[in-house]
């Protein structure tokens, strides 16, 4: 018994060292900025939770999603953090829907994951973004608490922002807005 309890703890360990040096890494190193299909990256982190989609009986709509520049492999992270989180935070009296748009305005370009999910109530909206912060950590699924926190920061790397938007009770909406041409991005470090 002493021993399963010791592997269960080292396989969290290990979880979370890795998750700890990917947060680390994400501000070192050059972008590798570029034209990116949105949709193509979606469709792919789509395909990465298939099975959980599936098991939950999730409906996950994808609408049109308009192009823009960023660093595809890092963009392909935050949708996949911002599906995963809809997933794991799923309401448990209603069947799981998703919707995933865009749309490019004055201020650059819109992404949005929104779902019908447990929601997050104000008071800890801006919380969600910090390092290893769950809004309940006995009954919150399983993680580590650094999803959100990789979404921030990679997006603010792209010198765009992330915010959600929520009333607490029917499901959220996590926004990820990218600037369209950003002369500083491509030389980031």
């Amino acid at each position: 018994k002493a021993l399963e309890f010791i592997d269960a703890s080292a396989w969290k360990m290990d979880r979370l060292i890795s998750g700890l040096l990917k947060l680390s890494r994400l501000g070192r190193g050059n972008l590798q900025v570029g034209p990116v299909n949105v949709g193509s990256i979606v469709d792919s982190a789509r395909a990465t939770v298939a099975f959980q989609i599936q098991s939950q009986n999730a409906i996950v709509n994808v609408q049109d999603l308009p192009p823009c520049q960023a660093d595809a492999e890092r963009l392909s992270q935050v949708f996949a953090s911002l599906l995963d989180n809809a997933l794991k935070y799923r309401h448990p009296e209603r069947p799981l829907q998703i919707t995933i748009w865009g749309k490019i305005d004055s201020d650059g370009a819109l992404y949005c994951v929104q779902d019908n999910g447990r929601g997050i109530h104000p008071d800890h909206q801006s919380k969600v973004w910090d390092l290893f912060h769950r809004l309940d950590p006995v009954n919150d699924p399983v993680g580590e608490g650094l999803g959100l926190t990789l979404v921030r920061r990679i997006v603010e790397r792209h010198n765009g922002k992330a915010w959600v938007e929520s009333d607490g009770k029917n499901g959220s909406k996590f926004f990820v807005l990218l600037p369209l041409k950003d002369k500083n991005l491509e030389h980031s470090s």
